[in-house]
C-alpha cells in the first residue's frame, strides 16, 4: 500500500523537504498504536533488557507507564541503564552505531555463516 501523503513542506535549507502524513494515513498510525500489541522485529536483534526497557515506556496506561511515579529518575533505574554511571555520563564516549547500510550487510554475513555452519554438521 502507497503512503498519501499532504503537501511537501520546505525548510530554510532548500535541500530539505518534509513531507506531511495525511490525516487518513496518521489515524491509521494512530489505531495501530492504540489497538495493536507491541511487537519486536525478529531482527535486528536486541537486548531483552532494551526491550523491556521500550515495553515499560510504551505502555498504554499513563498510570502503569515507566517514568510515572518518580517521572525520568524511575527510568534510571530500569536494569538497561545498570552499567551506566549517569554522573560521569557527559564525558562518556558514545558507542559506535553502525548504519543502515553496515546493520544489513552485518546481518546477511551472520545468516550466511549460520546457514554454511547448518550445511557442514549435516
Amino acid at each position: 500500500m502507497a503512503t498519501s501523503f499532504k503537501k511537501t513542506q520546505t525548510t530554510e535549507d532548500p535541500t530539505v523537504e518534509i513531507k506531511i502524513p495525511s490525516a487518513r494515513v496518521r489515524y491509521k498510525t494512530l489505531g495501530s498504536v492504540v489497538l495493536k500489541n507491541l511487537k519486536f522485529p525478529d531482527s535486528p536483534l536486541g537486548s531483552l533488557q532494551a526491550k523491556d526497557l521500550i515495553r515499560d515506556i510504551l505502555v498504554k496506561e499513563t498510570e502503569n507507564r515507566l517514568g510515572s511515579e518518580k517521572g525520568y529518575a524511575e527510568i534510571k533505574r530500569h536494569q538497561f541503564f545498570e552499567r551506566l554511571n549517569w554522573a560521569l555520563i557527559r564525558c562518556a564516549i558514545p558507542p559506535k552505531l553502525l548504519d543502515f547500510y553496515e546493520l544489513a550487510v552485518d546481518q546477511r554475513l551472520q545468516v550466511h555463516l549460520e546457514a554454511t555452519i547448518i550445511d557442514d554438521i549435516s
